[in-house]
This record gives C-alpha cells, structure tokens and sequence, in this order.
C-alpha cells in the first residue's frame, strides 16, 4: 500500500470514530485498525495509544486480544 492510501485509511477510521455511533466491539476494532495503519505508517507512539484504545473499548473482543499482542511487539 502506498502512504497516500495509509493516510485515506486513517481518515476515514478517524471519522468513523468521530461521527458514527459504534458498539464497544466496533470501537475496538476501529481502535486495532487504527494502529495497524498507524504502525505502517512508522508512528509508533501513536499506534501504542490506539491500541491501548481498542483494549478499553472492549477487552473481550478479539480486537482487543489482537491490540495486546501487538502493544507486546511494539514494547520488545
């Protein structure tokens, strides 16, 4: 993927977050994608805090599992 389409994909997490009401699993999977993008894009910090965002919406989703572990690589 090219880093224009990283930050269109951002864009639009960002205003799915913002502007439409979203379950707790669908806040966590938004929050995990965000990191995805986020982490390709060599943002690191930021990707920690999106992470951490996808585990507090809902820490029993499989979003939130998949946060931890990459908040597990990120910190190694």
């Amino acid at each position: 993927m090219s880093k224009k389409m990283y930050k269109q994909a951002l864009e639009v997490i960002e205003s799915l977050l913002k502007n439409v009401q979203l379950s707790l699993e669908e806040k966590s999977r938004a929050y995990y994608l965000k990191g995805v993008v986020l982490e390709k894009m060599w943002r690191d910090l930021e990707a920690i805090k999106a992470y951490k965002n996808a585990i507090e919406a809902d820490k029993n989703t499989p979003w939130a599992k998949l946060a931890q572990s990459a908040l597990d690589i990120l910190k190694n």
